[in-house]
């Protein structure tokens, strides 16, 4: 067959394609058990300049239950791209017809396969997924103690990949794809910006199938015209000043209904994520796997279902979004950015720790060991909003300002008592070159010993990071309500007694709602600040999650005996008074000294 032969056929094929959809809808369907080794077909794909190819197919297996009760076909592709490229990533769910019938989508590949060899996900397989009712999403736990443990720890980390890696798992892992190294799930094209990803994310992604691939923008422009089964189609995690999202291609549509990519993306069942139409602009060849490279367009409807063999949604359907707005101040320069993040319980706070993170380090003047004020709000449907207000310096001050806001938006969403909306984010962040960081280096006070209603005067010496240490003087007043005996004062910077309250307090009591724990959400200590407190060793002890004072030391193994029903904690140090200083520092280390207090 010569060149303007095959040109025609191919021509024909598709313009018979486009006319059965316009006079029926919908494709007509073939069944697995009607798919037979050595039929042929024809598949259909976007490549560059958005134009939809015709690929030669020829069945040559029938993989049965190759997944539980669930088979898949296995195809050679062939033709003059094909041949060129093989199986691309950014293929999966290019779909695939038999006697002018839909057999289902592309959607595994073989790697470093020497010719392209592909699995086909059966339509029917792909037709099960059926939106129920969106009052199914799933959602997951994140208990606040695992929550509170991760942020009073923030500062102990010795590098940025261990502080992301176990902000990834506070939440439980998405289950996107097998991992079988032999016939793999073609990969979501992941469109992002020029910036690379840290290597913790990048594997994360690559981990649930996204290849992260460099995105030429966006276009309202795109998706003007109707999608039709073979084109380009993304699903949209984040959009407005910064674009993520996962490209891949439609398989199937019935009416408002489509379906795409033929195999799970991360298995969540049932969601609420933004679908936007999307365009090819080139296919790169690669030795391990080709990919396509393309961008998005605007959002055409919500996708609904992750499943097993689909991605499923309608389209015209408006999804839900979080806004989420950040001033960013560095120097005299001042700049606004505005996201849209997907909602979505896992995926929302992963979304928002990147934005921030990427955002706060492509700054005109960015500081990856400056100093990071950060304050706003998470504003919260029918909730006491959630008050961020903090300081970060140092070496990982950037790592830690994103995920700090991100774990707090995680547990909300994942929190163990009500499931809430977020209205919106708003967020100021004021970044300075210079690394505003402090350490306590010494305590002075003029007396040990001291009477109700007396002050000690305190000589606070802090050793800034590379300046002259700075002095702060303080009144510490003896209540007279303070009971006669043997007293520690702590003065410290907020991470070391937030790590007290954590072991002593947090990690003890259990929170009865959601308002109790906004409320110690927004009660943590603040790291410009320099913290005094009086404690006093205790005797009391924590019995379903009611404090009893003072207890006598003969009635404590009765009370940690086997037989008692119920959790009991022992408090160890009670506070008894704290104030705070201010200062323009992240405040780091404690001291600790033992005062008398006579009648």
């Amino acid at each position: 067959m010569n060149l303007n032969k095959k040109i025609s056929k191919n021509i024909l094929f598709i313009l018979i394609f486009l006319l059965v959809g316009t006079l029926f809808g919908k494709s007509e369907i073939m069944l697995l058990k009607d798919v037979k080794v050595g039929q042929k077909g024809k598949a259909l794909t976007a490549v560059e300049g958005n134009r939809i190819i015709e690929i030669e197919v020829e069945i040559i297996s029938i993989l049965n239950n190759v997944f539980p009760q669930k088979s898949l076909i296995l195809a050679r592709l062939s033709g003059e791209q094909i041949e060129y490229f093989g199986v691309a990533q950014g293929m999966s769910g290019s779909p695939v017809y038999i006697d002018g019938k839909i057999a289902g989508a592309i959607s595994y590949s073989f790697p470093f396969s020497k010719e392209a060899v592909a699995g086909i996900t059966p339509i029917e397989d792909m037709l099960e997924s059926t939106y129920q009712d969106s009052s199914l999403i799933s959602s997951s736990n994140l208990d606040y103690k695992r929550l509170m443990g991760y942020m009073v720890n923030l500062y102990q980390y010795k590098n940025a990949d261990e502080l992301n890696k176990d902000f990834f798992n506070l939440f439980p892992r998405m289950i996107s794809a097998n991992n079988n190294e032999v016939i793999k799930p073609i990969p979501f094209l992941l469109y992002k910006g020029m910036k690379s990803f840290s290597p913790i994310v990048e594997q994360w992604w690559i981990d649930h199938g996204f290849i992260p691939v460099l995105s030429f923008g966006t276009s309202e422009e795109i998706g003007a015209k109707k999608i039709k089964e073979g084109d380009a189609i993304a699903v949209k995690f984040l959009s407005g000043d910064m674009e993520i999202g996962g490209i891949g291609t439609v398989s199937y549509i019935d009416k408002n209904k489509v379906y795409a990519f033929g195999h799970p993306m991360f298995n969540l069942g049932n969601i609420s994520l933004p679908m936007a139409s999307a365009e090819i602009n080139a296919v790169v060849p690669n030795i391990y796997s080709s990919f396509k490279v393309g961008n998005v367009g605007k959002i055409i409807g919500t996708f609904k279902q992750d499943l097993s063999s689909a991605v499923f949604g309608f389209l015209d359907e408006a999804p839900p979004t979080i806004p989420m707005k950040l001033k960013i101040s560095t120097g005299k320069v001042t700049k606004d950015y505005n996201f849209i993040l997907s909602e979505h319980n896992l995926l929302t706070p992963l979304i928002a720790n990147i934005a921030l993170n990427e955002t706060f380090a492509s700054t005109d003047i960015s500081y990856y060991e400056g100093t990071y004020e950060i304050n706003g709000e998470i504003n919260i449907d029918g909730y006491q909003n959630i008050i961020i207000d903090n300081v970060f310096a140092g070496f990982l001050s950037l790592d830690q300002s994103s995920t700090y806001i991100a774990s707090i938006l995680g547990y909300m969403l994942n929190n163990e008592f009500d499931k809430i909306k977020v209205k919106s984010i708003n967020l100021n962040a004021n970044i300075d070159s210079n690394q505003r960081i402090a350490e306590i280096k010494q305590i002075k006070y003029d007396k040990s010993e001291v009477k109700r209603g007396e002050m000690i005067n305190l000589e606070i010496y802090i050793k800034p990071y590379l300046k002259d240490t700075k002095k702060f003087n303080y009144q510490l007043e003896i209540s007279n309500k303070i009971k006669k005996g043997i007293y520690y004062v702590y003065v410290g910077g907020a991470s070391d007694l937030n790590r007290i309250d954590y072991d002593y307090y947090y990690n003890l009591v259990s929170v009865d709602d959601l308002k109790q724990v906004i409320r110690l959400i927004n009660t943590i200590k603040r790291n410009n600040k320099i913290y005094i407190r009086i404690a006093r060793p205790s005797t009391s002890i924590i019995v379903k999650n009611k404090l009893l004072n003072n207890i006598p030391p003969s009635h404590f193994d009765i009370m940690f005996s086997s037989q008692t029903v119920g959790e009991v904690n022992r408090v160890f140090m009670e506070p008894i008074l704290e104030d705070s200083l201010s200062s323009e520092y992240m405040v780091k280390g404690m001291k600790r000294f033992i005062i008398n207090v006579k009648n």
